[in-house]
C-alpha cells in the first residue's frame, strides 16, 4: 500500500481522511522540501547547505587531476609503444644512408659497382618506406611520422635516379638524386629534433615506476 512516509520527497501529502483525493505519481502537487542537514533531518527555511562545500570543490579537483594525470599517462605510454618500433627503423636508416654514400664517395671508379650498389640501397630503403608509412602512430607523433616518411620517400627517389644515372653514365642525373638524399638528411635531423622535443615534453626517459 502506498504511504507518504515511504517517499521522503513528498513534503505536503493530505492526511488520511482529509477530503483531498488520494495522492498518485500523476497528479501530486507537492510544495518544495526543505534542504536536508548531514544526519538526514529537515533544515529550517533559509538554513540550507552550499551547492559546494570546500571538500565537495576539493573532490571534484583531485578527480579531474586523476583524469588528466591519466590521460597523460596513456599518451606517454603510447607515444613510447611507438618510438620503440620507429627508432629502430631510423637507425637501420641512417646505417644505410652511410653505406651506400661512402660505396659511391667520389672519385668513382666504377660506375657499374656503384650502380649496382645504388639499386640495393634504393631496394631496401624504399622496403623501410613501405613498411614504416602505414605504422600506426599516436596524434602526438603525427608530425614526427611525417617527417620521416617524407625523408625515407627522398631517399628511395634519391637512390633510384642515382642507380639509374650510374648505369648509363649520366651525372647529371646522379647529381639529381644526390639533390633527394641531401633532403633526406635535412628531415631526418629534422625528425631527430621532433622526436627529442616529444621526448622531453612526454618525459619518456623518466622511471615508469
Amino acid at each position: 500500500m502506498w504511504s507518504p512516509r515511504l517517499d521522503p520527497l513528498l513534503c505536503d501529502i493530505p492526511a488520511a481522511g482529509a477530503d483531498h483525493a488520494a495522492p498518485s505519481v500523476y497528479n501530486l502537487q507537492a510544495r518544495p522540501c526543505p534542504p536536508l542537514d548531514s544526519t538526514g533531518l529537515r533544515l529550517p527555511p533559509g538554513q540550507g547547505l552550499p551547492l559546494f562545500s570546500r571538500d565537495h570543490a576539493l573532490g571534484i579537483i583531485g578527480y579531474l587531476k586523476k583524469l588528466r594525470d591519466d590521460g597523460f599517462r596513456r599518451r606517454q605510454e603510447e607515444l613510447r609503444g611507438y618510438l620503440e618500433v620507429a627508432t629502430p627503423v631510423a637507425l637501420e636508416a641512417d646505417r644505410l644512408y652511410q653505406e651506400w654514400r661512402e660505396a659511391v664517395a667520389e672519385p668513382v671508379q666504377d660506375c657499374q659497382k656503384a650502380a649496382n650498389r645504388s639499386a640495393v640501397y634504393w631496394w631496401t630503403i624504399t622496403e623501410k618506406l613501405r613498411s614504416f608509412e602505414p605504422l600506426a602512430h599516436p596524434k602526438s607523433a603525427d608530425r614526427y611520422h611525417r617527417l620521416f616518411t617524407d625523408a625515407l620517400r627522398n631517399a628511395s627517389q634519391g637512390s633510384e635516379v642515382a642507380k639509374n644515372g650510374f648505369r648509363f653514365n649520366k651525372f647529371s642525373e646522379v647529381s639529381r638524386g644526390i639533390g633527394y638524399l641531401d633532403e633526406y638528411v635535412k628531415l631526418m635531423a629534422e625528425a631527430e629534433e621532433e622526436m627529442g622535443r616529444l621526448v622531453r615534453k612526454y618525459r619518456l626517459l623518466e622511471d615508469r615506476s
